[in-house]
């Protein structure tokens, strides 16, 4: 694989800035369903990855290990590093709209198995399902869906996989919109500090600077990017700082 995002290399005295959304899309299917226990897992710490795995796995760990802050997390997370790979494959397969037979192509296991993890999902955060559910009834509806800000997507000929379709755009074109937003925050608070936006890619954003403005940069950054919108769920910024977008 040809490594093209190492043709971006910041100039003479300069350094990247990589802002990334931590867990954007699975946030925003809490923020945009209204589950009230993925909104409580998400505000507490709560791993959603090991507890999808604690069910759909069957495996004994203990609800306070769950939480990333505790010191008994790291070691249930190592233990069962394997198991919690396979529920953050299916997690993120369920946004984009993963079937059955999907997520058994992609772990290498039965239809039937793979149902299992898709429903420990669903039975741990239902109204993450009944937002799917009401997705697909409007695009049979009214022929399109809305992210959190108005931005539709329109469906003029709907088939079997519109919901789908209309559940991943409700999450990611909010992310996008989000993303948009918080862009434009940082771009006003920069206007005095020698840093401007490259690209962005995901959910995450890159910006170039000075290296002498590199602390007040990535001050301004991460206080604009995680209060540019106000939702039931922190929605975390990580920074990097690097010479190659890698």
């Amino acid at each position: 694989m040809i490594p093209y995002r190492n043709i971006f290399v910041a100039g003479e005295g300069n350094s990247f800035l990589k802002a990334d959304y931590n867990q954007m899309e699975l946030r925003m299917a809490a923020i945009v369903s209204g589950d009230t226990a993925m909104i409580e897992d998400f505000k507490n710490e709560i791993d959603v990855h090991l507890r999808t795995a604690q069910i759909g796995f069957e495996i004994a760990i203990p609800d306070f290990a769950l939480k990333m802050t505790r010191p008994e997390y790291g070691e249930y997370k190592e233990r069962f590093q394997k198991e919690r790979n396979t529920a953050k494959t299916v997690n993120f397969g369920i946004i984009y709209g993963m079937t059955k037979w999907g997520a058994a192509r992609r772990l290498g296991v039965h239809y039937d198995k793979a149902q299992k993890f898709i429903d420990a999902f669903f039975f741990i955060y239902p109204d993450v399902w009944r937002e799917k559910q009401k997705c697909a009834k409007d695009v049979a509806k009214k022929g399109f869906v809305e992210s959190l800000f108005g931005r539709r997507r329109r469906f003029p000929s709907p088939d079997a996989r519109s919901g789908d379709k209309a559940f991943h755009f409700k999450i990611s074109g909010s992310c996008a919109d989000v993303m948009r937003l918080a862009m434009v925050e940082c771009y006003k608070a920069l206007n005095l500090v020698k840093c401007w936006p490259v690209l962005t890619c995901h959910d995450e954003m890159v910006y170039e600077c000075l290296d002498e403005y590199l602390p007040i940069a990535t001050q301004i950054i991460k206080e604009k990017s995680e209060k540019c919108v106000n939702f039931s769920v922190p929605l975390p910024v990580e920074l990097k700082v690097c010479k190659k977008y890698e």
